[in-house]
């Protein structure tokens, strides 16, 4: 193929045209195409119903089981999809066919936007498809004024002739090297004095339409892009508020929706199944150890194809698999869920993929952070129940210790929050029924107690209430009855002081018998007062003996009333 006359002829023909390109003139560059081919062959396979009710090929029924007898329904067929490739240009194949391991050509389109199909021919364009006369624009217009601002140190020098006629060097070197110092003559041809030499200035007009014009490119790019300042992080001097910012971005999502959602459902969730339908046969090799990625971006080291269970180290340490009991022992393990054994074994079952786009894992936890961050403010009570998960989005070294402590608190304060709690059967239910009842029928019989002694306590109280009043009463009687006798000895000492005054008044004679009549009326009256002063304490004394005697009989009664009964029904 490397004869010119060869690829002229093929040059020329419509169908190979577009394969190999030939120089013309001095341009002797020749050049062929070479590209790989890819195809996808689908065999229909035909399937039988067994006898025990299952599907197989009907060339590969297994050994012991044979076709349904009486069961007429019509069973689908299988595809079997086959891919091969091979390397070809425009008119022979370089390499031969080669059967590919998967089922789908792992050729991933990036479909962008798609119009609808014209002249049977599907059509797509991508995010800059629109852009591109406005950068176009933006690369003028930037050309431009950097040509116009290189220009400017090298401007012509203007002089009068014969003025630098020995130093046209130097000058003719200044636009290109830093030049100390520019000699020049003070005078010209003729003689007289002349100015020295100065540069032109640069017709710096001609840079602000330059200017405007990249500063209008910059906005056609954004409109056409629907890709705004905010969007991209930058502070807009025109948009200062949190509600323009967050417009502008939800806008420049809105409107590149199209190229997300085509990404998500044409281009990656076609990446993955050809990933996944590679995986069973490229990690084939039982006890290979991968690293798994989680949701919250930790990873993992697993074992594939092999029962496994964590080392000291983290590392996979492999299981025995080798003889029956080995492998029901190991499987047996596996299935527990309490055991950390597991079996991740690509080569069966079937695998499917769902691709959601949304933020980062980075921003989901700084934007959870922030509204649990409002909650906790909000309602500081909230802190026992979505602590731990609070300190976890923070992602600094100590809140991960915090949030460990804080889920110990909840774990050990709100049990019924977590799924690992063991639900109790109905024996233990039962028995725990049996206990609240003893429990409560202890607290009752321990309160009726406390009821009958806090009754006798009241009763005693009232009782010695009683008596202290009863006992003041008398003795409020008791000095009112001294202080009256009193009244009356004093009246009967102001009676005979007038009648002492009378007879000394009226003589001597009946001196002798004011002083026994004096002398008689004294005594009758310190009689009756030593006698109303014996009644009423003989009466007080009486209460005093009635009062102690009903308070004796209270206290006998409340303490037989307190002491336990006997079997007989008797206080003990």
């Amino acid at each position: 193929m490397a004869d010119a006359a060869a690829l002229n002829d093929l040059a020329v023909d419509t169908l190979t045209q577009s394969w190999v390109k030939v120089g013309e003139g001095t341009d002797n560059e020749r050049s062929i195409r070479v590209a790989e081919d890819w195809r996808v062959e689908i065999e229909e396979v035909d399937q039988v119903l067994l006898d025990d009710n299952s599907v197989a090929d009907a060339d590969q029924i297994p050994e012991g089981r044979k076709k349904h007898p009486t069961d007429k329904r019509a069973v689908p067929k299988r595809e079997v999809r086959r891919v091969f490739w091979r390397t070809i240009n425009a008119i022979e194949e370089l390499e031969p066919d080669q059967e590919w391991d998967g089922k789908y050509i792992p050729l991933i389109p990036a479909v962008g936007r798609e119009l609808q199909p014209m002249k049977g021919k599907r059509r797509w364009f991508g995010m800059v498809h629109n852009a591109k006369g406005s950068v176009r624009l933006t690369n003028v217009a930037a050309s431009g004024a950097i040509e116009m601002a290189a220009l400017e140190p090298k401007a012509p020098w203007m002089a009068e002739e014969g003025t630098i006629e020995n130093y046209k060097e130097y000058y003719r070197l200044s636009a290109t090297r830093n030049i100390a110092v520019l000699p020049w003559r003070g005078r010209n041809l003729d003689g007289e004095r002349a100015e020295k030499p100065s540069r032109v200035q640069v017709d710096v007009s001609r840079l602000g339409p330059s200017m405007e014009l990249l500063k209008m490119g910059r906005e056609f790019v954004q409109a056409a892009t629907a890709t705004h300042p905010p969007a991209l992080g930058q502070d807009s001097p025109a948009f200062r508020s949190g509600r323009a910012i967050n417009a502008l971005q939800s806008q420049s999502v809105q409107s590149n929706s199209p190229f997300l959602d085509n990404l998500s459902d044409v281009s990656t969730s076609y990446e993955a199944l050809v990933i996944l339908d590679l995986m069973p046969k490229k990690y084939d090799r039982p006890g290979r150890v991968a690293r798994s990625l989680g949701l919250d971006n930790t990873s993992q080291l697993v074992m594939l194809n092999h029962p496994y269970q964590p080392g000291a180290n983290g590392r996979p340490v492999p299981m025995p698999y080798d003889t029956p009991e080995q492998q029901q022992a190991t499987n047996a393990a596996v299935a527990n869920p309490q055991h950390p054994a597991k079996h991740y074994d690509l080569t069966k079952g079937a695998y499917g993929v769902e691709v959601s786009i949304g933020k980062s894992y980075l921003d989901e936890r700084q934007e959870g952070m922030s509204e649990m961050g409002a909650i906790l403010q909000s309602d500081p009570q909230m802190m026992m129940i979505v602590g731990p998960e609070y300190f976890k989005y923070r992602g600094e070294v100590w809140s991960d210790h915090v949030a460990g402590l804080l889920d110990k608190q909840r774990r050990h304060a709100m049990p019924w929050l977590y799924d690992d709690q063991q639900q109790p059967n109905a024996q233990q239910l039962q028995a725990e029924n049996q206990q609240l009842k003893q429990a409560l029928g202890q607290a009752a019989q321990e309160k009726a107690g406390k009821v009958i002694e806090q009754q006798g306590k009241a009763q005693v109280a009232m009782i010695q209430e009683s008596a202290e009043t009863q006992r003041a009463r008398e003795a409020n009687e008791t000095k009112l009855a001294v202080a009256a006798i009193g009244a009356k000895i004093e009246t009967l000492t102001n009676m005979m002081q007038i009648f002492v005054d009378e007879r000394a008044r009226l003589g001597s004679q009946a001196h002798e018998a004011g002083m026994a009549a004096q002398q008689n009326a004294h005594d009758a009256a310190m009689a009756q007062g030593d006698h109303q002063a014996a009644l009423v304490q003989g009466d007080q004394e009486h209460q005093q003996a009635l009062t102690q005697g009903q308070q004796d009989a209270a206290i006998q009664a409340q303490q037989q009333a307190t002491q336990p009964a006997g079997q007989n029904g008797q206080p003990q």
